[in-house]
């Protein structure tokens, strides 16, 4: 095992998906994602090398506790094993700039940002499960994030309480 958890994951960074940083994984998907086995994941974890979890008060709890992992989070700390800066706050302002300029402007904490978005995106996949025209959030990116939203917590937004201003540090 390397003395540095997590070096030469980040090589290829075209390779992340394009998702809402804010969003979570589960412990297999995160470890699929940096290329690690989830035992390796759990080693980290418990000798607190490896990427920060959400803290469990922050969850719902469910049978077996499941660890996640939010996106830019692990993003953050897989960069900084290669000596990139990338924080989480950097993350969002690209998403929204980049990804969703209507809402870049609307709003100005990336909480609300985060919020908006997430409620657009479930109304417009509503809509196109109905056949419909999904309005603001263009078809190409619900169909994207679809494999990504499918595998979220139901509950994550609703209970979740991220520390946004912690996140954005």
């Amino acid at each position: 095992m390397p003395k540095e958890p997590g070096a030469k994951l980040y090589k290829d960074a075209a390779r992340w998906p394009v998702m809402p940083p804010w969003w979570l994984l589960s412990s297999p998907q995160a470890a699929a994602l940096i290329n690690v086995t989830p035992a390796t994941l759990h080693y980290w974890r418990t000798r607190g090398e490896g990427p920060a979890t959400v803290p469990s008060l922050f969850l719902r709890k469910t049978q077996g506790d499941p660890v996640f992992y939010i996106y830019g989070v692990l993003r953050t700390w897989a960069a900084e094993r290669v000596g990139i800066q990338y924080n989480f706050g950097d993350q969002c302002s690209d998403y929204f700039l980049h990804g969703q300029p209507h809402l870049d402007t609307c709003f100005s904490s990336l909480a609300a940002k985060a919020s908006m978005f997430d409620h657009l995106h479930e109304h417009a996949r509503d809509k196109i499960g109905r056949g419909e025209d999904p309005g603001i959030v263009d078809r190409e990116t619900v169909l994207s994030l679809d494999a990504f939203y499918a595998k979220q917590p139901k509950w994550r937004r609703q209970e979740a309480k991220y520390e946004w201003d912690s996140l954005e540090a």
